[in-house]
């Protein structure tokens, strides 16, 4: 809604000389506001139509996009004709009711267009009970009485885990309802303190218009605050993966390798995997109390150990798969080999561990259990890869905002920069210097944002913090760079953005462009 708001009131400063100009040729207000609803309309249905192809275009790769080793059904992408329509009328409806509100506010006479000011609500205080009640849950959470509470209510009950997500929601829109007011404050502190006209005037105007400052950065608030702490709750997730496969002394085996164990394998086995046309090779190893011993000649065509140097083909090499990974085996002399006996595969591609299970299955037959594990799976992590999948999609949501949360930066910025022409204009006949009033509207236009985005970037990652703190994992909270990275790339985008449309006061702003005035 709010970008609506921003187009639109851009798109209605450009054109006000137009509609003053039909009204100096008769045209009467109905008429004229006619005349803009339909150009608002139009658009509209060509943004639709784009917006439609778009989609049409991007379902094919969207059916290529995994998550958590799924995918997209066509059946998921496709929307019936009652959607389409409620899509659409949505959009129309939503624009054409912007343009029909703003119009409202408009007085457009032969001599140009007027617009009366929104009465300035005072903002309540009750604003920030939810923020606080919100913020409070985890302050408790964090002391030590919080800390035995939730540790005692995890095991018995979900009432840790519905505690804090009330406090996760809470904070989330409590920022959303206490975000005008905070921006109030924090103008409001800046102009108490400023030690220059330019800080005070900008903070003054901040403080008075803190609604609708807020307003145009209120998305980034969720998007930043959601994201930091998603991504510091799970930010130690790939140290974990790591960790898992090291622990897991299976993952030793080569990715195209499979093996199989059981109580009752016969010793025939082997010449059956010989005869499949999916297996390389196969070897027999030898359960011992320790692990399983198999011959110096096959260990290096199934794992990536080689026995040292110096040894005998016919010797056998002691591994244990059951323990975590080693970085080298003990050698052995003799083995018993008429007793229990287990199998290891060499698969021309991995994704033929499932044949393997069914003719394993299929042969035996046996009541007794037995496993086949594919050597690929073994080198996954335990984790379930949805979670680093949400982490990536996190990464790519922040970014995103942050993306358009500048791009409707730039575009209110300069809307504000037409609606204020003759302040501006006043300003520097006052005496004010160009390069001050760049810095006036610089810091307007960036102190709410990049305020916002460091407070809901720190909020979000305390409350993250916090909540892996009192959870019984071992996931250690770090602050990754690639976090860091998209933070600070988003407002360094916001300042070139600001600075590159800077040069447009000098027009605004010189008597030439204002003789009219």
């Amino acid at each position: 809604m709010q970008r609506l708001v921003i187009a639109k009131q851009l798109g209605g400063v450009q054109r006000e000389k137009r509609y003053a100009a039909l009204r100096l040729i008769g045209a009467t207000k109905k008429q004229v506001t006619r005349v803009i609803l339909l150009e608002s309309l139009i658009a509209s249905i060509v943004g639709v139509v784009i917006g439609l192809v778009a989609f049409w275009l991007f379902q094919a790769p969207l059916q290529n996009f995994e998550m958590g080793g799924a995918r997209f059904w066509p059946a998921d992408l496709q929307l019936n004709w009652l959607q389409y329509l409620l899509i659409i009328a949505l959009t129309l409806a939503l624009t054409i009711g912007v343009s029909w509100r703003r119009m409202r506010r408009a007085q457009i006479s032969p001599l140009g267009v007027a617009r009366t000011q929104e009465k300035v609500k005072k903002l309540r205080i009750w604003r920030v009970l939810p923020l606080a009640i919100g913020l409070g849950i985890f302050a408790w959470a964090s002391t030590p009485a919080g800390h035995q509470w939730l540790h005692g209510q995890a095991d018995s009950s979900l009432g840790a885990m519905m505690v804090l997500a009330a406090g996760v929601m809470l904070v989330m829109f409590g920022l959303v309802l206490a975000g005008g007011w905070l921006t109030n404050c924090i103008a409001r502190w800046c102009a108490r303190w400023a030690r220059s006209g330019l800080v005070l005037i900008a903070s003054k105007r901040i403080a008075v218009h803190s609604r609708a400052v807020f307003r145009s950065v209120s998305g980034v608030v969720l998007a930043l605050f959601a994201g930091s702490f998603y991504l510091t709750a799970v930010s130690g997730i790939e140290m974990l993966s790591a960790s898992s496969v090291n622990n897991n002394g299976y993952s030793q085996r080569k990715g195209n390798s499979a093996i199989i164990i059981g109580d009752s394998l016969p010793q025939s086995m082997q010449q059956t995997f010989n005869r499949q046309q999916y297996i390389v090779n196969s070897a027999a190893i030898y359960p011992l109390e320790k692990g399983h011993a198999m011959r110096c000649s096959d260990l290096a065509s199934y794992t990536e150990h080689t026995c040292p140097s110096g040894a005998r083909p016919d010797q056998f090499a002691l591994i244990n798969f059951d323990a975590p990974v080693t970085q080298s085996v003990t050698l052995m002399d003799t083995v018993e080999t008429k007793g229990n006996v287990n199998y290891l595969v060499t698969l021309q591609n991995a994704v033929d561990v499932d044949q393997l299970r069914g003719l394993v299955g299929e042969r035996l037959q046996s009541a007794n259990p037995m496993w086949v594990v594919g050597g690929a799976d073994s080198k996954r992590p335990a984790i379930n890869p949805v979670i680093k999948n949400f982490a990536d999609l996190a990464y790519v949501g922040m970014g995103v905002t942050l993306f358009v949360a500048v791009a409707s930066l730039i575009v209110s910025t300069i809307g504000g920069l037409l609606e204020r022409r003759r302040s501006l204009f006043t300003l520097r006949l006052g005496g004010m210097k160009l390069s001050q009033l760049k810095r006036l509207v610089g810091f307007e236009s960036l102190v709410p944002l990049v305020s916002v985005s460091l407070l809901s970037c720190a909020i979000g990652v305390w409350t993250g913090l916090v909540f892996i703190s009192i959870l019984p994992t071992s996931l250690k909270p770090v602050i990754t760079p690639l976090y860091c990275l998209i933070v600070g790339a988003g407002l360094a985008m916001a300042i070139v953005g600001i600075y590159i449309i800077l040069p447009m006061i000098k027009k605004l702003t010189s008597p030439e462009a204002n003789q009219t005035e």
